[in-house]
């Protein structure tokens, strides 16, 4: 726990600087920031990496990822990378696909339980057009590569290991 002289301005400086990059502080950062300066800083140091400064991503890539992931998630923090998507100059139909490859996620479940449990009455080869179909149509006008990669962060993020499994060679093929 931070105490002492100056700890309530090294908190303060801390949450200012997350404030500062994310364009919000959440209950989390102000519990870490008073109970695990360190962790807190660490954990800023990781988002800004991956989020906030330029790398193996382009900027509009890692707001799709960002958009898809929050929709999933159903996160109301969504707003700050909705303006940073329009910064990456994405349009309503770029969000939109985001919206869909998310819901596409989620809809893998209900696809991996049919392959599962209906595969004596249905052809696996109907079930995985159905799942191309659905994925084709989600990803629009988005680069295949690209909505592959957006899709294996999804399915990763919620435990779903044959969604990564699916999603993540052809990424990786793609160069993402």
């Amino acid at each position: 726990m931070t105490s002492g002289p100056g700890a309530d301005a090294s908190v303060a400086a801390l949450l200012e600087r997350v404030a500062a990059g994310r364009g919000y502080v959440l209950p989390h950062h102000r519990f870490l920031a008073e109970h695990a300066p360190r962790a807190l800083a660490a954990y800023d140091a990781l988002y800004r990496a991956i989020t906030l400064e330029a790398g193996a991503l382009p900027a509009a890539d890692r707001e799709r990822v960002w958009m898809a992931l929050l929709a999933i998630h159903r996160k109301f923090s969504w707003r700050i990378h909705l303006q940073r998507a329009r910064e990456a100059e994405l349009a309503d139909a770029d969000v939109a696909e985001c919206l869909a490859l998310a819901a596409y996620a989620a809809a893998h479940e209900v696809l991996a339980f049919g392959a599962a449990e209906w595969s004596a009455q249905v052809a696996p080869e109907a079930l995985a057009g159905a799942a191309d179909t659905l994925f084709e149509t989600a990803r629009g006008r988005m680069p295949p590569g690209t909505a592959h990669l957006v899709l294996t962060v999804c399915h990763a993020t919620r435990g779903d290991q044959a969604g990564v499994r699916r999603h993540l060679p052809p990424a990786l093929r793609a160069g993402v």
